[in-house]
């Protein structure tokens, strides 16, 4: 921790967030900038679109404002008072519209004076290069192999688990060093903490951190948060690896877009978590209070690592004794084990046959356009999996595919008629459904008695569906009674099986 370079990390640290944050603007991000210029596509075109100059993107204390949204937003300047009660100035990328925002201002009070001066619409560089420009992928700047990416990605590491790892972006720009240090996590508080290197970094004791906290495109590995106390942080765009809550109590904590993989929750309470498109690969948790947490789960993701998520979830509410919680993530431990018999439909195991391209056809057409794949792959790849559909017709595959999917047909039966025994309400719907189907076959039957006479079908129905048998009952009718046998006996231990835990 003594060497020269973790002296000088330290003495950032030691700033107060404005004077980082100058800093930052006068000697770091400008190097940022002129990178983007020189190897991102398109990137001065946007600027001059969006009328966004060097000025501009230098100004703001979120860099990734320019980058994050998926719709228009909204370049604002605003004048507020600050900390000291003096009147600043203040430029930000905003969702609202300026209407919106003066609204929201006049709601504060009297006391709290906002104003805003300007805002116009812009477009988030990633969001103009898809959409307007039709550029998914962009070759990965400083890769020999020419490979393509969609977004911002830390693909070096020099010196890994060391407390002097550096993170290249891509693979040829270092970005600020900012971990391997001790910190405390009022430290964290409204700093740029985008496009950093916080590999490494340790937030322990000292005051609590309680003012809002973004993290976004910046290496996030081996981050512990240690014997503290931490609020309103959120994680955006990052890849999140081997984070560590130990003995800490932390609030209203958020990964947004992230790749979070081992994260390790000890001993802490963790009140107020979100995971939005964010699924946490390998979680432990060990004796924490979980108060609030809530999932957004991602679109494409893979039903087996929801699976594995939520069971480990399960195990730690079980731990605490929260009986309803670790019930919710049963049912969903179950519901995702179930969707994984679909998706994929034909499962990668060595004794089925293996597709030739597992991605998308638009994704081979995207590569193929920007040269990645030449003509010969892409009709290699299409002839390859139209081959792959053809094996799966041949009997010894056909069966053994089939073989697998029975527990599937097993699991939807389980899921829709009682919810894995999580849902037992679900059963007075299939009650309904039998008494209404056997009533409906008395009313349009030809026993005169009961056709056209609801009442009379029905009370028909409801004594067969009981077994205790009405007098004009025929011989299919004994399976309205089977099923009134099995679907009671389903119910007592659907609603029994719920205290369980």
């Amino acid at each position: 921790m003594d060497t020269i370079e973790n002296k000088e990390i330290i003495s950032l640290w030691m700033m107060s967030k404005d004077e980082f944050n100058k800093w930052r603007r006068e000697n770091d991000i400008p190097k940022l900038l002129k990178y983007f210029k020189e190897n991102m596509p398109l990137f001065k075109e946007w600027q001059i679109e969006n009328a966004i100059d060097d000025s501009i993107f230098l100004s703001s204390d979120r860099t990734s404002e320019f980058f994050i949204g998926s719709e228009e937003r909204y370049l604002t300047t605003a004048t507020g008072p600050s900390e000291s009660g003096q009147i600043e100035t203040a430029s930000f990328v905003t969702p609202k519209s300026r209407k919106a925002l003066e609204k929201e201002y006049a709601q504060w009070g009297k006391e709290i004076v906002f104003k805003v001066i300007s805002s116009r619409s812009i477009y988030p560089y990633f969001y103009w290069l898809r959409k307007l420009k039709k550029r998914n992928l962009f070759r990965t700047p400083g890769d020999r192999n020419d490979g393509l990416i969609n977004d911002f990605a830390y693909r070096m590491r020099q010196n890994p688990n060391s407390i002097k790892s550096r993170a290249f972006l891509f693979h040829n720009f270092p970005v600020l060093k900012l971990g391997g240090v001790v910190v405390t996590s009022v430290n964290l508080d409204e700093r740029n903490l985008d496009f950093v290197d916080l590999d490494g970094l340790t937030v322990s004791r000292g005051r609590h951190g309680s003012r809002t906290t973004h993290i976004t495109y910046s290496a996030c590995n081996d981050i512990t948060i240690y014997k503290t106390e931490k609020a309103f942080l959120t994680f955006e765009k990052c890849t999140v690896e081997n984070l560590r809550i130990i003995q800490s109590r932390t609030q209203d904590i958020g990964f947004v877009d992230c790749q979070v993989f081992q994260p390790v929750l000890r001993g802490s309470t963790i009140f107020r978590t979100i995971f939005v498109r964010s699924i946490p690969s390998n979680i432990t948790i060990e004796n924490c209070d979980i108060v609030d947490l809530f999932v957004r789960e991602p679109p494409h993701s893979s039903h087996f690592a929801l699976s594995h998520f939520y069971k480990r979830l399960r195990s730690a509410y079980q731990q605490r004794g929260e009986r309803g919680e670790a019930g919710n993530c049963f049912y969903k431990e179950r519901f995702h084990e179930f969707l994984s018999g679909i998706a994929p439909f034909v499962p990668n195991t060595s004794d089925l046959p293996r597709r030739a391209y597992i991605g998308s056809y638009r994704d081979m057409f995207e590569r193929w356009q920007l040269g990645q794949y030449s003509n010969k792959s892409v009709i290699r790849f299409i002839s390859g999996n139209t081959l792959f559909y053809a094996k799966l017709l041949l009997p010894h595959y056909f069966f053994r595919l089939l073989l697998k999917k029975t527990k599937f047909i097993a699991d939807v039966l389980d899921w829709s008629v009682w919810g894995f025994g999580e849902r037992p309400a679900r059963i007075f719907l299939w009650i309904g459904i039998v008494l209404a189907v056997f009533s409906c076959k008395y009313y349009f039957g030809t026993i005169p008695e009961f056709k056209g006479d609801l009442a009379q079908s029905f009370y028909c129905s409801a004594f067969n569906f009981s077994t205790m048998g009405c007098d004009k009952k025929s011989g299919i009718d004994a399976i309205e009674g089977l099923l009134g046998v099995t679907l009671m006996s389903i119910m007592v231990a659907g609603f029994a099986n719920r205290s369980r835990y």
